[in-house]
């Protein structure tokens, strides 16, 4: 189990140099564990390469309808006032933004074990604490033995094959 935050899941919709990497990880530990906001964080990178010209307008709609998908499988830590707490202290100790200091904060709140961080899968009913036993994300290397991940039993990171979009069925290229 391992904690993710959007400078990983981004790499994982999207095809950019960390994907080799971040889908070498996937194959290796399929569960996931995200803050509650790193939805938003993941929107907002995917929506900052529309004008950098990084990916088309309807690519970015691709990648974040896929990473939603993805995240709604993870494990959440929910725990806003003890992550906001570890991040503010964070914040007195690095010089942090104040969203990669609640992503840390939410790491530490998980690797600490306190608060929601042992939460159920969104997608599972659970995301909270004391929400109903859910089922982890299912996200495994393709049978290929490619290091291709697959999700749900379905290919969905094609590096070679799509400029833009990794999405189920390659949609999301450039035309």
């Amino acid at each position: 189990m391992r904690f993710w935050d959007s400078s990983a899941v981004v790499p994982l919709v999207v095809r950019q140099p960390a994907s080799p990497d971040v889908g070498g990880w996937l194959a290796e530990d399929e569960v996931m564990v995200t803050w509650t906001l790193t939805a938003v964080d993941v929107i907002s990178a995917l929506r900052r390469l529309i004008p950098e010209g990084a990916l088309p307008e309807r690519a970015s709609r691709e990648a974040e309808a896929l990473a939603a998908e993805i995240l709604r499988r993870a494990h959440v830590v929910s725990d806003v006032e003890r992550v906001k707490g570890l991040g503010a202290r964070l914040l007195r100790i690095h010089p942090l933004r104040a969203g990669d200091a609640l992503q840390l904060g939410a790491a530490l709140a998980w690797a600490r074990g306190s608060g929601a961080a042992h939460a159920r899968p969104a997608a599972c009913g659970g995301g909270r604490a004391g929400g109903p036993p859910g089922r982890p994300a299912r996200l495994t290397a393709s049978a290929r033995g490619d290091r291709r991940p697959s999700f749900m039993g379905r290919a969905w990171m094609a590096w070679p094959l799509d400029p833009f979009v990794v999405a189920p069925g390659g949609v999301g290229s450039r035309g």
